[in-house]
């Protein structure tokens, strides 16, 4: 079966309440060449989500991409950190006693530099989705397949229409064969009868 090098898969499976996006694309390369493209927490998978490819996908460059949304449990976290807090309360107190100053609005807490900070989920909770990638990124392995044959059975009736006008064509040219012998051996008649003729005349002058 012939198969076009390109083609395009695309997935979605749900876990709950995250949605799971599985694209992937392939074009024409001499070897196999594959890119995964996920959030950081899912990168773990990589070694699986190749070999998954490698089982549907022998030869082509290919790209695979994935995104998970509605889920905590790739999603990063905004963490307080208490023990900078306690340090700028203390702060606060002490410039308060010094100064007789009031400061009491938590909004001025909330704009000092380390209260905050952005937690990147881990592989571990990120393990709790991964049966629902894995069978994303099967089926969307098989829908490429299943573009590629799509493509491939299209290009080859295409070949084989072409296939069949040259056929027609060589039909075409093959009833004009014994004409065109016909007139290729009189020119090759008249070139001989020429080149003797000459060979005559340069005889008789000797």
């Amino acid at each position: 079966m012939i198969k076009s090098m390109t083609g395009f898969g695309l997935s979605e499976k749900y876990a709950g309440s995250a949605q799971v996006h599985s694209e992937i694309k392939s074009v024409n390369h001499r070897y196999f060449e594959c890119t995964f493209n996920a959030p950081k927490p899912l990168l773990y998978l990589e070694d699986q989500v190749r070999k998954i490819i490698r089982s549907y996908v022998h030869r082509g460059s290919l790209s695979l991409f994935l995104s998970v949304a509605g889920s905590s449990a790739i999603a990063s976290r905004v963490e307080t950190n208490w023990d900078v807090v306690d340090q700028y309360i203390r702060a606060a107190k002490k410039i308060e006693k010094r100064s007789g100053l009031s400061i009491s609005d938590a909004n001025a807490f909330l704009q000092l530099p380390g209260v905050f900070s952005l937690r990147e989920a881990d592989n571990q909770s990120a393990k709790v989705i991964e049966p629902c990638i894995l069978e994303a990124v099967h089926e969307s392995c098989e829908r490429l397949i299943r573009m590629r044959e799509k493509e491939g059975a299209a290009m080859r009736l295409d070949l084989l229409q072409r296939v069949q006008t040259i056929h027609h064509a060589v039909d075409a040219l093959e009833a004009f064969v014994p004409q065109i012998h016909a007139q290729y051996e009189q020119r090759l008649r008249s070139s001989v009868a020429a080149f003797l003729e000459k060979i005559k005349r340069l005889m008789k002058t000797d």
